[in-house]
């Protein structure tokens, strides 16, 4: 066909306004299917008339509408069943052809939790002959809360942009001190299309002092400051204080409103947390991401997501009555919900773990002591007792609590 349009329409109420790749390989194409191309209140006086006139300011009853396109000489290709397939078989689709396969298997796989293939996925994206599997592969990582400093050291030589600046805002997401991280963005090759990801992924990583370097040696790059400011995040204020003056002086301004800002940053590690209490935060750590999948909406940081879940520190619920939030977390609560003076909406209920058959009485305490001392939070550990007492007082209860149910 080369280049040229192969769609077109005399149908004034024609409204094009997305294209996707099916997963057979066809081309799912949305049509709006409305008159009006832009906002009336911004309509000049000509083509109103002709709006109004012919009713375009008005919906049809049939508007919106999805075509599947396909070229006629092609069949549409066989689409793999990979819901319900094992998390392990699911690696290989990260690789396919097809976008869609790919972040369906990427999806998956998060979902699933299943962090035993996790060295798969490392292989993967040490495959530099299939660089989009070594894209979802990193993601895949990301999502279920692993960064092996193996999976980072091919993919940041890589020749392909994408792939490097992708391993570079996955170890961004990290926020460690590892060492293996480090020493691969000490020896990152910098150039014009990594420059931004790598000084924010340094900023994240305990490397400010080395990005710092970048930045003054690149004053002129647009927008690597703001590159920088977004990595140190909660640190922009102890950098400052470290630094002071900066020979860059549009960095230091905008480090000084970033540091008037700033939280401060808190703790995460459970160190107060001694034997089986501590052994407890552990394992409750990985359930919170993987068994019990908390972190889908309150964040890997227990700091919530916007229009998904509250944030879970600072918050009484999390740290105050534990026989309250087992009962919450059990039954599940609906919103809106109050916490630490703040009114937050979620756009869903927060669904109960009760007939969740993975998540044992115990699994539940722990995933409760470690929400009661992570980030910041300091609180009684919680036993397997109490939440088995919770589970029996509340199995009659069918439906989520509400914030007046469960306020004194």
């Amino acid at each position: 066909m080369g280049d040229k349009e192969f769609l077109a329409s005399t149908d004034e109420w024609f409204l094009p306004c997305n294209l996707y790749t099916a997963p057979d390989g066809t081309l799912w194409m949305v049509d709006m299917y409305f008159g009006l191309l832009q906002h009336k209140a911004y309509m000049t006086s000509y083509p109103r008339k002709q709006y109004l006139s012919r009713g375009l300011d008005k919906p049809k009853p049939s508007t919106g509408r999805i075509y599947r396109i396909r070229y006629s000489s092609n069949k549409p290709s066989t689409v793999p069943g990979l819901e319900g397939m094992e998390p392990g078989r699911l690696v290989e689709f990260l690789s396919h052809i097809n976008r869609t396969i790919r972040d369906t298997a990427q999806r998956l796989i998060v979902e699933s939790g299943d962090i035993s293939i996790e060295n798969e996925l490392v292989k993967l994206a040490a495959d530099i002959s299939k660089p989009l599997g070594q894209i979802h592969a990193l993601w895949a990582l990301e999502g279920l809360g692993r960064f092996p400093a193996a999976a980072f050291h091919p993919a940041i030589k890589s020749q392909n942009d994408a792939v490097v600046n992708t391993a570079l805002d996955v170890m961004a997401l990290a926020r460690t001190n590892d060492e293996g991280i480090s020493k691969i963005l000490k020896a990152a090759p910098m150039k014009p299309s990594n420059m931004h990801t790598l000084v924010r992924a340094m900023a994240t990583n305990g490397l400010a002092d080395q990005a710092l370097d970048i930045i003054l040696k690149n004053s002129e790059v647009k927008y690597i400051n703001e590159a920088f400011i977004s990595g140190l995040g909660s640190d922009a204020k102890a950098f400052q204080q470290k630094h002071g003056k900066l020979a860059n002086k549009a960095l230091e301004n905008i480090l000084a409103s970033a540091a008037k800002t700033a939280k401060t940053k808190t703790a995460v590690d459970g160190a107060h947390l001694k034997s089986e209490a501590l052994a407890s935060f552990k394992r409750g750590k990985e359930s919170y991401i993987t068994k019990a999948a908390c972190f889908g909406c309150h964040g890997g940081n227990g700091a919530g997501l916007p229009n998904l879940g509250p944030p879970l520190a600072p918050s009484e619920w999390v740290a105050g009555d534990p026989e309250r939030l087992a009962k919450l977390m059990l039954v599940g609560m609906t919103g809106p919900v109050t916490v630490n003076g703040t009114k937050y909406t979620p756009a869903a209920v927060m669904p109960g773990i009760k007939h969740n058959p993975a998540l044992k009485d115990q699994d539940v305490a722990d995933v409760m002591t470690y929400i009661r001392n992570a980030w910041g939070n300091k609180a009684e550990p919680v036993s397997a007792s109490l939440v088995k007492k919770t589970r029996a007082a509340t199995k009659d209860r069918s439906t989520p609590y509400q914030e007046k149910d469960l306020r004194p």
